[in-house]
């Protein structure tokens, strides 16, 4: 009989078994977890082997081989829970888009401040729009003051110095 026959059947070849990618991962050799893992023969696998290899892939630093892994599990088992987290959660990132922002009446604000701002020294000030929208002592008590004012990206806080 040939290698890899049984009885005249062929018999797959075993490809390095998980014991071998955790060695691999005990001895920090991302070389041979890497081969070994591009040779693995996921769908004879279960879902949990996969996991354990995407833990110490990553515990390996070997971010883009967990994804690798994460995908692949995800492919194989679409219904299993824990690969399907893995799987969103190591999705390659997504750009979703870039929103500018508008900031309104800048000048008018910028303005404000050249004007008044001696009048306020040592004191925080928030202006927007040209006017001013609360004065303190420290920041704390003017963000208590303007409130969820204080969040709008056209809102100028400042501590005066001179």
């Amino acid at each position: 009989m040939a290698e890899g026959e049984v009885e005249g059947r062929y018999i797959p070849k075993q490809g390095p078994t998980l014991r071998a990618l955790k060695n691999a991962a005990e001895r920090k050799d991302s070389r041979a977890f890497a081969e070994a893992a591009g040779m693995m023969k996921w769908f004879q696998h279960s879902p949990a082997d996969i996991m354990r290899a995407i833990d110490w892939a990553l515990e390996l630093d070997m971010a883009q081989l967990a994804m690798d892994l994460a995908q692949q599990g995800h492919r194989l088992f679409p219904q299993d829970d824990l690969i399907r987290k893995a799987a969103a959660v190591l999705s390659p990132p997504a750009f979703v888009g870039i929103r500018q922002v508008q900031i309104r009446d800048l000048e008018a604000s910028q303005g404000w401040l050249r004007e008044h701002a001696a009048e306020y020294k040592g004191r925080w000030v928030a202006v927007r729009g040209g006017k001013l929208r609360g004065i303190a002592l420290t920041l704390k008590d003017l963000h208590k003051q303007i409130g969820l004012e204080r969040n709008t990206p056209d809102m100028i806080i400042v501590k005066v110095l001179r």
